[in-house]
Parts: structure tokens; sequence; C-alpha cells
């Protein structure tokens, strides 16, 4: 029986996650382990298998878990497979915050406290000449979400023209959308999560690089992790909207979520400084007693009391990628849904179901 259940393990984990009539090319990043190996149940991560493949955690169209530097899971659903790239969302934030540090160690970008006016392309100096106050934010107060500009992300419906995700795709410039909102609140006093915050950060780094942002991304970063199934969305200007508009397959997602987990380090190669990826995911900002916030990524506040989670331990973007440093473990998700709220599907799958088993 024993030999029966890693047999079947070995259908799923390794080369049960393909369909068509040629299997895509293999990973050589890491080594395959049973989860029994790396501190987890075989018996149970085969349970949660089964109800994703029943439709019990509906969004879900792919996952991959990595423990002890090890893939230990790895299966899609639905008819998805290795090389499907799938829009991210809101986790789009995550390379563009990656991006920023490579840009500021090199010297391109003198730090989070730089004014935004001060780095921007001059097409946008007329914004800044007409309110004083918007002169104040900073690219901290971008990844913070405080730089007092109005927003309305909180209608779920992208559709919804209340909801300025949406909004902004009718617009000529999508920079210049953001920058022009009026403010509601001075620089750095209220925080309003706002998505395209990002996309004004990569608009910074594309003018401080003298290079196309994608461009800028592709050679400091992609490259060197091996990142080629992904396609970012842009504006008629050909600004790349960093805060919502990557596509980008679950392996080469992980790759990117790797990166944090082991604090910027690639196969032994200095992709981006471990302070730069601690300032990234350090609690910088507590909203409420579930949720506090580092530069973009979320972490789980005291209050919430998941099994296995310590407070502030686990960051995550909410629906895609989730890094629990001291259980040395990422695991990584797609899905239809990229709008969920932050307590969707995903979320409680890796919260409430997958780090329970951890031994």
């Amino acid at each position: 029986m024993k030999l029966l259940k890693y047999l079947i393990i070995l259908v799923v984990l390794p080369t049960g996650c393909f369909t068509g009539e040629e299997l895509e090319p293999d990973q050589e990043i890491w080594e395959y382990a049973f989860p029994d190996d790396a501190g987890m149940s075989n018996d149970l991560l085969l349970e949660v298998n089964s109800g994703i493949t029943a439709g019990s955690f509906q969004t879900v169209r792919s996952m991959i878990i990595i423990k002890d530097d090890k893939l230990i899971f790895e299966n899609y659903y639905n008819g998805d497979t290795r090389g499907t790239i799938r829009p991210i969302g809101r986790s789009s934030p995550m390379v563009t915050v990656l991006a920023l540090g490579i840009a500021i160690e090199e010297g391109l970008i003198g730090g989070v406290n730089v004014l935004i006016r001060d780095v921007l392309p001059i097409q946008y100096d007329d914004i800044f000449a007409s309110n004083p106050l918007k002169r104040r934010i900073t690219i901290e107060h971008l990844l913070l979400f405080e730089s007092g500009l109005s927003w309305n992300e909180g209608v779920l419906n992208l559709n919804d023209p209340a909801n300025d995700v949406n909004a902004v795709k009718f617009s000529d410039d999508w920079v210049r959308f953001v920058l022009e909102k009026p403010l509601e609140a001075e620089p750095g006093i209220r925080f309003n999560f706002n998505s395209m915050s990002a996309t004004v950060i990569a608009k910074i780094i594309e003018e401080s690089a003298n290079m196309p942002f994608e461009e800028y991304v592709e050679t400091k970063l992609f490259n060197k992790i091996g990142v080629v199934n992904y396609t970012w969305e842009e504006d008629p200007t050909g600004s790349i909207n960093a805060g919502t508009g990557l596509e980008i397959n679950t392996l080469d997602l992980t790759k990117i979520g790797y990166l944090y987990l082991k604090e910027g380090l690639w196969q032994g190669e200095r992709i981006v400084s471990e302070a730069w990826i601690e300032s990234a995911v350090t609690l910088r900002k507590e909203v409420t007693n579930t949720i506090n916030y580092g530069y973009g990524w979320h972490l789980f506040a005291d209050q919430l009391n998941f099994p296995k989670l310590s407070p502030n331990d686990t960051y995550f973007f909410p629906q895609h990628v989730f890094v629990s440093p001291s259980e040395n473990l990422l695991v990584t998700l797609s899905g239809d849904n990229i709008n969920l709220p932050t307590f969707g599907p995903p979320l409680l799958l890796y919260s409430e179901v997958i780090t329970p088993l951890l031994q």
C-alpha cells in the first residue's frame, strides 16, 4: 500500500501536471521531493489536490509548493498546464518592488524618500506645479499607499465605472490619470490601497534608467532567474501597467517568489540586496487587526491566529504568492478571478488547509 501511495504522488507531482501531446520542458531549479521528506503529509496533500480537482476552491487553477528548497507539489487544473500564462492582477507589483530595489542599489534612484516630482519625466511637471501638496509625494508614499491621492479600488466589478482600475483604462496616459486624481489627504497621512501606484513607480524606474521598464526588468531580473513566459499590459503611450498588468505562468511566478524567500539570492548570485528584501517585507503599516503592510506585501496580523503562522512572519500577495521564511515555505497559486477580496479561496486554502499540513 505504501508503494502504491508513493507511485500516486509521483504521478501527481513531477509528471502528472501536463496536458497535450508533448510535455513542457522540465524545470531545473529545484530538486523534487515527497512532501513527507519536507515535513508535510503525503496523504493529506493528496486530499487537498482532490479537493481542488473537485472544485472546493473554485478559483484555483494551479498550485506549486516549495518546501525546504525542494519542489514537493505541482499540479494544474481545468485544462491549464505548466505553460499557461494568466493575469496576476494586483500581485504584479511584487516585480515592481524588486525592480525598484535594483535601481536604488545601482544608484539610479536616490532611495524611497525621493520626491516623485524630481524623478518623473518633465511631461508631468504641470501636475506638481498646479498643486503644492502633490510636490510632497515620495516614492515611499506610493509604496505604502499613502500618497493622499483619491482612489477607489474597492468595487470588485472591474467593469464598474466607479472602480478606478477600470476607469484608468479609458485614459490615454495611465500615469497622468493617477497623478491628476485630487488629493484627499496630505501625503503620508492616510492609507488608501492603490494598485496603480506601482505604474507610477515603473515610470520613475524607466526615466531613471533611461530604458523602457519592461526592458529593465527583463535585463536586471527576469533573464537572471529564467523567467520567460509572461506579457505586460501597456497604455496607449507605451507605459507598462506595473500595478495590475502582468500575465505569467505559475512556475515563473514561483521563481519570483523564491527570490523573496531567499532574500535576494538566486542560485548563489545576488540579484537584489538582502536589505532591500527585508525592507519590502517588514511591517511598515498597520491597517487592520488582521492585515498589515510592507512595500506592497501583505502580512498576517497577530489576531488572525492561523495554524503554524507566526504574526508578521508570512507575507503574501493575496491570491498568488505566499512566503513563510520561518518554515522555508513558498506556495504559488493561480486562478480565474484575480480581483477577489483578500480573504478569497486562495488565501483560505493556504492558511487553513496548506499550513496545517506542516508537521
